[in-house]
């Protein structure tokens, strides 16, 4: 990877443009196509609005007796949303990047863990940062499925594993939409310099600050994308019925009946099968 990719913005980068409309549709597409039959909705709370409602009913630092209180009280004022409805926020002037944003309500600081135990994942937004092109159909599915997955607390049992499903999602969007290929091919082009960026982040974090948050995110991010590297090829070479079977087994985990886990062993995904098809494709890039 080190001696590869130099440059993280390639000039192969380049994205047909769209409006936000059409970011929706495909994002409803791909979810239509591979979650056939589940339900799709998720705990959904415009932040702001119930926080300050939290804030003065039961104060800035509530007492432990309170917790179960304040708890029945967001789960009475949320809303269950379909994914696919929950607000989309498009910033085209950052740098490509995506996010999921939950509402926490209080700072960890302030109360106990016992309160974000019971707390439910409460979605406030989805944002897009970067062009509103092509690439950014494919980021709005990885976030929503991030989305889904955190609905269900407990829906993996490792850390690192945390970016594997968004990141083989993503992959299936841009084969989704794009019959040529083109798309795919760039989405692949851009993960693998995204993680070169991930293992030269890590390297610099481990050298220089030693911050064990950012290590291990970035970490996330390596070992997810060479597990969905995996698991995508084998989707992607496998007939319609072990498609649709892949499908149902991720949609077993985001309806709650298991983990991601379950999804990695049953496809003897592997982080060997993963380097040995990412050092292809940066060959084949470079």
């Amino acid at each position: 990877m080190l001696d590869n990719l130099p440059v993280l913005n390639d000039e192969r980068l380049k994205f047909k443009f769209c409006d936000k409309s059409e970011v929706l549709s495909a994002g409803r597409y791909v979810l239509d196509k591979h979650c056939d039959g589940i339900d799709l909705k998720i705990p959904y709370t415009n932040g702001d609005d119930l926080e300050t409602q939290i804030i003065s009913r039961f104060g800035e630092k509530p007492s432990v007796e309170s917790y179960d209180e304040i708890i029945e009280y967001i789960k009475n004022n949320i809303e269950l949303v379909r994914v696919t409805d929950i607000p989309l926020y498009l910033d085209s002037y950052k740098e490509r990047n995506g996010s999921t944003t939950t509402t926490c309500f209080y700072s960890s600081k302030d109360l106990e863990e016992s309160f974000f135990e019971k707390l439910p994942v409460c979605t406030h937004r989805i944002s897009i940062f970067g062009p509103c092109d092509e690439f950014a159909k494919t980021t709005y599915v990885h976030e929503m499925y991030h989305a889904l997955l955190n609905r269900n607390k407990g829906s993996l049992r490792n850390l690192l594993n945390k970016e594997f499903l968004s990141i083989f999602m993503e992959k299936v969007a841009a084969y989704d939409l794009d019959n040529s290929g083109n798309l795919f091919e760039l989405r692949n082009l851009y993960r693998l310099l995204s993680i070169k960026e991930n293992i030269i982040e890590k390297t610099r974090e481990e050298f220089n600050t030693r911050n064990a948050e950012s290590i291990t995110k970035n970490e996330s991010y390596i070992i997810s994308g060479l597990l969905a590297t995996d698991l995508f090829n084998t989707y992607l070479r496998g007939s319609n019925k072990l498609k649709k079977e892949i499908d149902l087994s991720i949609n077993e985990v985001l309806m709650g009946n298991g983990v991601i886990e379950d999804v990695i062993d049953k496809y003897e995904v592997t982080l060997e099968k993963g380097s040995k098809i990412m050092k292809k494709q940066i060959k084949h890039f470079s």
